[in-house]
């Protein structure tokens, strides 16, 4: 995203020692954007046509830094502990049959923006079911299918056949027969 990118009009090029990255300063209408600079007259479109294929690669990538830079992403953790209770010196509280003091993380794993993103950005023409995706096995004949529960357009007709991605299992083995989603 950053790196040589020329400035675009009157944008010019500045670093940012406390983000470290370079950011694009606009003097005539006092704007500032983090990644590549984009004149507002020209749209997305234009630039993916004129050759900037990852200007929305790096759109996603920095929404997705944001989004990391401005949630905490680690799991969480809390204790149990004993409270002081007028009636009853000694009384815990809490929820389940955990002894106290005890450490209780919770199960969700810690959640990596980026690769979320870079991964609904590189699977998205597969999301698009009335395009015309090759098959991602044989890559010559034209995707068919829609796999369910995904909902990714990948697979030929002879490859879901010679795979056995028609056959009746169960809705765990089903995710996994999507090359998409492996």
């Amino acid at each position: 995203m950053s790196g040589s990118a020329p400035a675009v009009g009157s944008w010019t090029k500045h670093w940012d020692p406390s983000s470290k990255q370079h950011f694009y300063y606009d003097p005539s209408t006092g704007q500032t954007t983090w990644g590549r600079s984009v004149p507002p007259e020209k749209s997305t479109e234009s630039l993916k046509r004129e050759g900037e294929g990852n200007l929305l690669e790096g759109i996603f990538l920095q929404q997705a830094k944001e989004t990391a830079q401005h949630h905490d992403v680690r799991p969480r953790r809390r204790k149990r502990g004993v409270s002081k209770d007028r009636k009853n010196n000694n009384r815990v509280f809490a929820d389940d049959d955990l002894p106290q003091n005890e450490t209780i993380e919770d199960d969700e794993p810690r959640k990596d923006y980026i690769s979320f993103a870079k991964e609904y950005y590189l699977t998205a023409p597969f999301r698009d079911t009335g395009g015309k995706q090759i098959c991602v096995i044989c890559q010559k004949r034209k995707a068919s299918a829609v796999l369910f529960p995904c909902e990714h357009k990948c697979v030929c007709a002879r490859c879901i056949e010679s795979e056995g991605f028609g056959a009746m299992r169960k809705a765990s083995e089903r995710e996994a027969l999507c090359p998409v989603c492996w």
